[in-house]
């Protein structure tokens, strides 16, 4: 099984509330992607810490799609026999680590803000963070399963979002969707659509002749969507239209930190996963 559709795995009671809580982070504290059409914020930004401690609800819904049961329902959901360990390099970090709070903080400005000291401190203590999980995990994976993150956003998309058929890249392994609101019965597009690759292409983003649509699915409060990241299956989301708000949305997936994807074959062509957005 390379996908697998759970209904209500949230009430649409609780994911009302996640997005109202949603609403007190501010708009600038958001990453802007699609040429603006949509708003994410990461899981493991500073904002969305202090979106968990000041909401029961957030909190909640990390603790339940972050722990091991929730792996666990994903591997029996997809069959996945592949051994992996979760680990939270990106998500971890507390209020008394001043250096690593300052670093998440000047990532949040542009660059023409910034004084070419705090710049420079910026880029050393990004190199050695990226070191540090290199180093580790490739360690770890010696000895343990194979080492694997729960990355994700809350993300509000708007009118003109869309997402072309492509599969995710290269270090994620599997993808996590979950739709949190209704739209109007008047709105156009937001489906999601899962093709199977029927020519072998290992192309990102495939040629028409090389697919074949196999499934449609709809927003739905609470419907979680889950997918193996492999050179099987690719993926789209039709173009939003005459929405009266947003489409609110968790949208992610498990990243391994070490090695390679188990799922992916050998491919000449390489994708890399933007870790950047979550460090």
């Amino acid at each position: 099984m390379s996908y697998c559709i759970i209904d209500d795995f949230l009430s649409e009671k609780d994911c009302d509330l996640l997005i109202s809580d949603a609403k007190k982070v501010a708009n600038n504290s958001f990453i802007s992607t699609h040429e603006n059409k949509r708003m994410m914020l990461a899981s493991s930004s500073y904002e969305f810490k202090e979106l968990l401690e000041n909401s029961s609800h957030w909190s909640k819904f990390n603790k339940k799609i972050s722990s091991g049961d929730f792996l666990d329902l994903m591997k029996n959901k997809l069959s996945i026999k592949h051994q992996f360990f979760l680990t939270n390099f990106f998500s971890k970090y507390s209020r008394n680590n001043k250096n690593h709070i300052s670093f998440k903080n000047l990532g949040l400005y542009q660059l023409r803000n910034v004084n070419l000291l705090s710049l420079t401190k910026y880029i050393v203590y990004k190199f050695f963070r990226q070191t540090y999980r290199y180093v580790k995990y490739n360690l770890l994976s010696l000895f343990k399963s194979q080492p694997i993150e729960l990355l994700y956003d809350y993300s509000k998309a708007s009118n003109g979002y869309k997402n072309m058929i492509h599969r995710d890249t290269d270090s994620r392994v599997l993808i996590i969707l979950i739709y949190l609101n209704k739209l109007e019965p008047s709105s156009v597009g937001g489906s999601l659509k899962i093709f199977k690759n029927i020519s072998g292409t290992e192309d990102y983003y495939p040629k028409e002749k090389d697919i074949k649509l196999i499934k449609e699915i709809k927003p739905k409060p609470g419907r979680l969507v889950a997918m193996i990241n492999n050179n099987d299956f690719f993926h789209s989301t039709d173009e939003l239209a005459k929405l009266g708000g947003t489409r609110d949305f968790i949208y992610g997936g498990y990243t391994i930190l070490s090695g390679k994807n188990p799922f992916l074959k050998k491919n000449k062509k390489k994708y890399k996963t933007a870790y950047h957005l979550y460090d």
